[in-house]
């Protein structure tokens, strides 16, 4: 290694730390340090006096990876770039280098746009991205960190814009019991904090309300039309049932006439008992044997 312990390179050095390494400098390591510490370029020195004809080439890769590594430094500003691109400058590894730098670039890129696109949309961008940059993983939190924030803020862009300013009376009957702009403003909160699934399913939920609002307030009016049938159609049962019931209350019972009864009984009926009265006629007795027909000779 190009540094050795309690020797430093600012060659992206994190300010108020040092970043060392094991064993002492070889001549690319001094040639860094001195650089670095006195902000004077020794690379034609180095050219005359210390490197050989074959490692010529090494220093102009040198130059093309430390102008790139400037160049992505003042585009990252307040980020700090990871270890491993210092590391591989360091070790003079410059093609791993130069390929850590071309992906931060891409952050970077992606970075601006997501800050543009948020803007737009009126969302706070979380502090996520930043400290998935700084990750010594080679960038691969960052990049699923970019790509996952992008698509949060399509899916809100996407519930946004199918939101209904002044819906119509089927619309809001499909509202009915929901509430998408209070999920729409859910989703900003948790965009805010950095829980993208959550705000991308809080978008969701808003979107589908405000475009499914339409072909569920249909259904739901079919359901009351049909609901309103089925009560006025057991309204008029039960109005039939209580008119025949008042009927027949009101009808009154028809008396029936009485049977007579044998001599000296009254007759009895079903409604009541009739007397005999002394003008009514008399059935005919065996000691009248004239009233049962013709007198004799």
């Amino acid at each position: 290694p190009p540094v050795g312990p309690g020797a430093t390179s600012a060659v992206g050095a994190i300010p108020g730390k040092r970043e060392t390494a094991e064993g002492p400098p070889d001549w690319r390591g001094l040639l860094d340090l001195l650089e670095a510490h006195t902000a004077t370029s020794f690379d034609d020195l180095w050219r005359t006096w210390v490197v050989r004809d074959t490692d010529l080439p090494l220093l102009q890769s040198r130059a093309a990876a430390r102008s790139r590594y400037d160049a992505v430094l003042q585009r990252a500003g307040d980020w700090q770039l990871p270890r491993p691109v210092r590391d591989a400058l360091r070790a003079w590894r410059f093609d791993d280098a130069t390929a850590l730098l071309a992906k931060a670039s891409t952050i970077l890129e992606r970075r601006q746009a997501i800050a543009t696109a948020a803007a737009a949309s009126g969302l706070t961008v979380p502090d996520t991205l930043r400290t998935a940059f700084a990750n010594p993983d080679g960038f691969v939190d960052a990049t699923l960190e970019a790509a996952a924030e992008l698509a949060a803020i399509d899916r809100y862009d996407i519930a946004a814009a199918s939101r209904l300013a002044t819906p119509d009376l089927l619309r809001t009957v499909g509202l009915w019991n929901s509430t998408p702009d209070a999920d729409l403003a859910e989703s900003r909160t948790l965009f805010a904090t950095g829980d993208l699934a959550g705000s991308a399913q809080a978008a969701g939920i808003a979107a589908a309300a405000w475009t499914g609002a339409e072909e569920l307030g249909r259904g739901r009016a079919v359901s009351f039309v049909f609901l309103g049938l089925a009560i006025l159609g057991a309204l008029g049962l039960l109005v039939a049932l209580w008119r025949g019931r008042r009927r027949r209350r009101h009808v009154l019972p028809v008396a029936k006439p009485a049977i007579a009864g044998t001599a000296g009984t009254a007759g009895t009926g079903p409604y009541g008992t009739l007397a005999a009265t002394p003008d009514s006629p008399q059935p005919p007795t065996a000691e009248d044997p004239g009233s049962m027909g013709a007198e004799p000779d």
